[in-house]
């Protein structure tokens, strides 16, 4: 079940469309001849048993003994992840729907019902195929980036197939893809820029951005001054660069944003005050539980000293009563002692009483507190009213960790 499964989404059967040319059958026989999910593994065994053929005879040994349990290692890991034979008949169903959708053009509706077979098997047939709707919906560097995935996965089961198909359909949505260099001038301190919306991180201003041929709009947002925003057409396999002059003679001070839009830049999170709160309490209730246990467990050793304490008192109440001494009840630790031994062991009992009553007072109280912050964080979770953030705004939060030490306090910016 599990190698027909893999031959029928290693199957690479061409869309009949322009812009997805006919697969040769020599990848189709290929393919449905059901080239093993096992082909790695058993690639893997073959080169542990060889490794092992020309290593020096004890290494020799040691790996031919451990060969048997390599084999079963590599096998179980194999199988592992194969889907149960129920999810093996529906992904089945949905590649051949997605492939009829395929026939048809209906390129949104195969890529969603590939979508689906792709939670329950990744194949690299799978990803082609995704790829090869996307390339047809426009979506080239998604396309793109699957096409990769679709290789990266066909080198590892070994399909040959993927691997041959590959590099022509990336040829071809390479060809598509517009490339925009954007050129900042002046300080760009605190800028945020934006293609569609998407913020785009600085790394990416110091290359060439691939974008999908079309209309994009371009947003360079600076806080205190006016967002500066253009829209660019791309065509495909078109370079452009497109320059923004930050000085302050092309930047005027005014609402940077459109009404209820803000940017991440120098904005703080309007939830501020609830996350402070809430994580102050959760961590006061982990400190003091933290600080609780503590004591309540020196509590417990030092009732342990004093009933230590008290049979020592005990053993020398009889030894003096055996020898003709006897002890008033409630006298043992009343001066003047019987001998040196009795006065110590009075010594820690005394001690140990007044240490394991200090410790249970901290520990109770430490519980308390504990138990307040809890309640406190929890009534602030629940009760807190919650402000939507605005777009690509940007959270700050706080952690307060307890350790051995005292305490860490750290957050998110």
């Amino acid at each position: 079940m599990a190698l027909g499964f893999h031959a029928l989404l290693g199957w690479h059967r061409a869309p009949r469309a322009a812009t997805a040319p006919a697969i040769n059958k020599k990848a189709s026989r290929a393919d449905a001849g059901g080239k093993s999910n096992f082909s790695y593994p058993a690639r893997a065994i073959w080169g542990f048993l060889e490794m092992s053929l020309r290593a020096p005879p004890f290494w020799r040994l040691t790996l031919l003994v451990a060969f048997p349990a390599v084999c079963t290692g590599f096998t179980r890991g194999a199988c592992a992840d194969e889907p149960a034979a129920g999810d093996v008949l529906v992904a089945r169903r949905l590649f051949q729907s997605a492939t009829a959708d395929e026939e048809l053009g209906r390129w949104d509706s195969a890529l969603k019902t590939l979508r689906e077979v792709e939670t329950i098997k990744v194949t690299p047939g799978v990803l082609f195929h995704v790829a090869v709707c996307e390339q047809n919906l426009g979506r080239y560097v998604e396309a793109l980036n699957d096409l990769g995935r679709a290789e990266e996965l066909a080198q590892v089961k070994g399909d040959e197939s993927v691997i041959e198909l590959v590099p022509a359909r990336r040829q071809e949505v390479d060809a598509q893809i517009a490339h925009l260099k954007l050129s900042l001038i002046g300080t760009t301190d605190e800028v945020e820029v934006t293609v569609d919306g998407e913020r785009v991180s600085p790394a990416s201003l110091r290359v060439d951005i691939p974008l999908d041929p079309r209309e994009h709009t371009i947003a360079v947002l600076q806080p205190g001054k006016q967002a500066l925003t253009r829209t660019v057409s791309l065509s495909a396999g078109s370079r452009q660069t497109l320059q923004f002059d930050l000085s302050p003679s092309h930047t005027a001070a005014g609402p940077a944003y459109p009404p209820g839009e803000q940017s991440a830049v120098g904005q703080q999170d309007p939830n501020l005050p609830k996350r402070v709160v809430t994580f102050s309490a959760f961590g006061l209730a982990v400190a003091g539980a933290g600080v609780g246990a503590y004591f309540l467990l020196d509590a417990i050793g030092r009732q342990h000293d004093a009933d230590l304490a008290r049979r020592n008192i005990d053993a020398s109440v009889m030894q003096f009563s055996v020898a003709g001494t006897p002890t008033a009840p409630g006298s043992e630790c009343t001066p003047p002692f019987a001998d040196s031994n009795r006065e110590q062991a009075c010594s820690d009992l005394s001690s140990a009483i007044t240490a394991r009553d200090k410790s249970r007072t901290i520990s109770v109280w430490s519980f308390a507190i504990a138990g307040a912050g809890a309640l406190g964080g929890t009534a602030a979770l629940l009760f807190w009213p919650e402000h939507e953030l605005t777009r690509n705004q940007s959270t700050v939060s706080f952690r307060l960790v307890p350790t051995l030490g005292g305490a860490l306090l750290s957050g998110d910016f």
